[in-house]
């Protein structure tokens, strides 16, 4: 049922809501402060604030998908806050989709456009790898760009609660304001 703001969470959305929100911030704590050297073993403590299970978790999000893991976190905080707050209590199936082709079009873009540098793992994971030579060896780098952001676009519009129409405008007013 409802429950009021002083009672503990009674509906299953909220319980999920409740351990979404668990799950978000240790993923996003395992992140944050992910150190390689973690994994190496050894004698040296490990600086995951999450322990040596975040650092396990930090690095099998980082390898799968590179820079899009902080996406996921930041999308289960969503989720946990439409679960827990929302009258509604409604993510459908259409956010769950939209936040797939968000990672999958984000792997892709980093994976093509940002330099790996130094970093341990490639910058749009596995599945940026899979993404981004599947793709431009079929429309090549220009090609493969503009689908991915045209699919990047819908999914945080999706994201955000709004069409594309109302987020390239909001985008387009926060540019044209300096």
């Amino acid at each position: 049922g409802q429950s009021h703001p002083s009672q503990l969470p009674t509906s299953p959305p909220e319980l999920a809501g409740v351990l979404m929100l668990a799950l978000a911030a240790l993923a996003l704590s395992s992140l944050f402060s992910y150190q390689p050297a973690d994994l190496a073993g050894g004698d040296q403590p490990v600086q995951n604030w999450v322990g040596p299970a975040g650092a396990y978790i930090a690095h099998w999000l980082f390898t799968a998908v590179g820079l899009a893991a902080y996406l996921l976190g930041f999308w289960s905080l969503r989720i946990a806050f439409v679960l827990i707050m929302s009258r509604a209590r409604r993510t459908g199936v259409r956010t769950l989709i939209g936040a797939l082709a968000g990672v999958i079009s984000f792997t892709g873009l980093v994976q093509i456009w940002l330099p790996r540098g130094d970093m341990p793992y490639e910058l749009g994971g596995l599945v940026g790898i899979v993404v981004s030579s599947g793709l431009t060896g079929i429309f090549s780098t220009i090609g493969t760009t503009i689908i991915l952001s045209a699919m990047a676009i819908l999914a945080f519009s999706e994201l955000m609660g709004l069409g594309p129409y109302a987020m390239l405008s909001a985008v387009g007013r926060a540019f044209s304001q300096g």
